[in-house]
């Protein structure tokens, strides 16, 4: 049966949040414990592969599909310890949110003496703290959204997060007939914004329309592109060839990791930047 809207965002979402819990390698093992090595094809790209996995499972081996997140949670924990980058509350949360659109609710992920596991270290800054957890709230809010509202409220929401990390933003202009989402600062440079929260990728067109507005502004003028649902591999591929590069371009998985406290959003920006710098490529992160 195919899956509704609702369904299929919840799917996507689950591969952007589980993406960051383990190595490829760890999701294969899992898949091949529980019986579901059909749905895991050895040597392919790790996202396509988790999406694969969840969607199948979901669809023809519904009964298995708790026991895979549950499996996946608890090889995360150990994992995490030993690299020294613990699972956090507010992933398992986030998680058992997006499971409920999948009319899922698995008790161990909701216990009380559990998550209090997962959250036990004092915040070294209590405002930083509130701060995220503020943002945070306000990012889960906008999944319940309708499309048109969800747009305009993903610009605000973007907003509030520069403006908390000292960004100096401005809100949504327009200018010659063109609306520009935003603007920002990043290490003395102003910065262009286009958000974009939909189900399609993101394709080259929206990509040439959007440097073609960096283009028109001064030459040191640079563009931030976020993408919830990410973008096309034709358009990152089209795009970084023979073209000059003025922007760097952002996922919704990748913010969902900046959120959750996983990556830090200095990081990525400063990683994307070196990565155009010198290969032309304005979305891979170098490392």
């Amino acid at each position: 049966m195919p899956l509704t809207l609702i369904q299929a965002q919840a799917i996507s979402d689950l591969e952007n949040l589980l993406y960051s819990f383990l190595p490829g390698s760890h999701f294969e093992n899992i898949s091949g414990s529980i019986g579901l090595s059909q749905y895991w094809q050895s040597g392919a790209s790790k996202g396509p592969n988790i999406s694969n996995l969840l969607k199948n499972t979901y669809d023809f081996q519904n009964d298995k599909f708790c026991s895979l997140i549950v499996k996946i949670v608890e090889d995360s924990i150990a994992y995490g310890n030993r690299k020294g980058k613990p699972l956090q509350r507010g992933a398992v949360e986030y998680l058992n949110q997006l499971l409920l659109k999948l009319s899922f609710k698995i008790p161990d992920l909701w216990n009380t003496e559990f998550l209090v596991t997962l959250n036990s270290e004092k915040a070294e800054d209590p405002v930083k703290e509130q701060n995220d957890k503020k943002h945070y709230d306000n990012f889960m809010k906008l999944l319940n959204m309708d499309p048109l509202t969800r747009g305009f409220a993903f610009e605000k929401f973007l907003y509030e997060y520069f403006k908390d990390h000292s960004m100096n933003p401005r809100g949504s202009f327009r200018i010659t007939g063109e609306q520009i989402d935003g603007s920002f600062e990043f290490k003395d440079e102003i910065y262009l914004l286009e958000a974009k929260w939909q189900n399609q990728q993101t394709s080259e067109n929206d990509l040439l329309v959007f440097s073609g507005k960096i283009g028109s502004k001064a030459e040191w003028t640079r563009g931030l592109f976020v993408s919830y649902a990410g973008f096309t591999e034709q358009g990152l591929i089209a795009f970084s060839k023979g073209k000059r590069t003025n922007m760097i371009g952002m996922t919704g998985e990748e913010l969902s990791k900046v959120l959750l406290g996983k990556m830090n959003l200095e990081e990525i920006f400063t990683r994307k930047i070196r990565n155009a710098a010198e290969t032309g490529d304005f979305f891979s992160l170098t490392f």
